[in-house]
């Protein structure tokens, strides 16, 4: 008999093997963004355990998504994700918002903001809020003297307009940007910040 199905080994402590051996689909609620790596495992036992490991995409030049899903992803040594708007304008907004929050959803919330992957250059000398220039003292047309983030925080829609146009500035001057992209990105901005109710 050619191909004989070998017998079944004998079940590993604590994990029973039911007597149906026949193929089944399972799913589960899970996104791949959510597991880097698991094990597949013949129940018959022939086949030794095979380890599976993702290995995510590279962040890509120009690159919008929300910061969590750049997580675990390569800059290539060129590029670095700056939230838009800051995320410690996002955190004063959270905190105000819901007072009540336990900072782990406030943790999880700030990693739900629009983000985008730009020349390590632009975002270190452009950007407005890199390197805690958002804790700089701004006045208000009130004359009030208060923090950038906190700013930006009163209205997260001007800030991303505001943390943008200075990147913008840059990637046009220094990389030649065309204002059809520069206005692309923006769009994509508020998009992504709308869909999680942040204005």
């Amino acid at each position: 008999m050619p191909n004989p199905a070998p017998e079944s080994l004998p079940p590993v402590p604590g994990t029973p093997i039911p007597e149906e051996q026949e193929p089944n689909i399972e799913t589960l609620p899970i996104e791949d963004r959510d597991f880097d790596d698991f094990i597949i495992v013949d129940p018959m036992g022939v086949v030794p355990a095979i380890y599976v490991y993702f290995k995510k995409a590279p962040v890509e030049e120009y690159e919008v998504d929300y910061y969590e899903n750049f997580e675990g992803r390569s800059r290539q040594g060129k590029y670095q994700v700056d939230h838009i708007p800051s995320r410690d304008a996002v955190r004063v907004y959270l905190e105000d918002l819901y007072p009540d929050e336990g900072s782990k959803y406030i943790d999880k919330m700030v990693d739900k903001v629009a983000s985008v992957a730009i020349p390590i250059a632009v975002h270190q000398k452009c950007s407005e809020t890199y390197g805690g220039r958002n804790n700089r003292k701004v006045e208000t047309e009130s004359g009030e003297m208060i923090t950038k983030k906190e700013l930006d925080a009163r209205d997260l829609e001007a800030a991303v307009n505001a943390n943008w146009d200075a990147n913008a500035e840059c990637l046009k001057n220094e990389y030649g940007m065309s204002n059809e992209k520069i206005e692309e990105i923006r769009a994509k901005l508020h998009k992504l910040n709308r869909n999680v109710g942040l204005y």
